[in-house]
């Protein structure tokens, strides 16, 4: 609840210094420049995606809206708080920034993650409002360079040529090992088994004697029928208590 209302006033405080800032007496005395960079051209897809939105003076609060293609990247966080911008809508970030305690910034960034593969303009600056100094001196005009755009390229998470070279050896080995495991199959090693090879080999008479000696302890017969005389004593008592109650009432 808390954070609810904090994010409301600095929204509400916000409001005030643009309406301040649309009746400042001062002007900028030159056109603010405004540039988008990446930390690099070409991404591999889940790969993050370093963005910078910068301008040329010093200010103490920015708006601008960015752009993006939402089917190859996804965003992930920014520089700022969350109250100074709005992510909801898949493909637009708008960003209304003040600085309160009073510090200059020129720029803010953002992190996005290649989704896709694709080369293209997928990130875009736009609608560059509300720069002020912190003596409320505003730009009388805004240069977006590279019309506020910067192709990229995203690339697949694995190359296409190490997959022909992981296969070779898998398709090798199993073939070399196969022979090897059959062989030592054949020579019957089953008689020396106590369980399994001497309940096949019934044929024998002598291995049939060794098999009826050795799983009558086995089988625990006898403790079977210790269980099941306990658990007949105990439902007889049980039932017995039952009966003698139900006649006593």
């Amino acid at each position: 609840m808390k954070d609810k209302i904090q994010i409301f006033m600095l929204r509400v405080l916000l409001v005030i210094l643009i309406i301040m800032l649309a009746t400042g007496t001062k002007v900028f005395a030159s056109t603010l420049v405004i540039r988008i960079d990446t930390d690099k051209d070409v991404y591999k897809v889940n790969e993050e995606i370093k963005t910078s939105v910068s301008w040329s003076e010093n200010m103490q609060a920015a708006g601008f809206t960015l752009n993006y293609d939402s089917s190859k990247l996804e965003f992930v966080s920014a520089s700022i708080g969350s109250s100074f911008y709005n992510s909801d809508t898949d493909g637009v970030i708008k960003v209304n920034w003040a600085s309160f305690d009073e510090k200059d910034a020129k720029n803010i960034d953002f992190t996005f993650k290649a989704k896709a593969e694709g080369t293209g303009e997928f990130i875009r600056i736009s609608e560059p409002r509300a720069f002020s100094t912190g003596n409320l001196v505003v730009p009388t005009d805004y240069n977006i360079t590279n019309e506020g755009t910067k192709i990229l390229t995203i690339e697949s998470e694995k190359p296409q040529g190490e997959d022909p070279q992981g296969e070779e050896p898998q398709s090798e080995n199993p073939q070399g090992e196969k022979p090897q495991g059959e062989e030592p199959q054949n020579v019957e090693p089953q008689n020396n088994k106590p369980s399994s090879g001497q309940i096949e080999n019934t044929t024998n008479p002598n291995t049939n004697s060794n098999v009826s000696t050795r799983k009558l302890p086995n089988t625990g017969i006898k403790n079977v029928v210790l269980i099941s005389a306990f658990i007949m004593s105990a439902l007889s008592i049980v039932f017995y208590s039952k009966y003698k109650k139900m006649s006593g009432i």
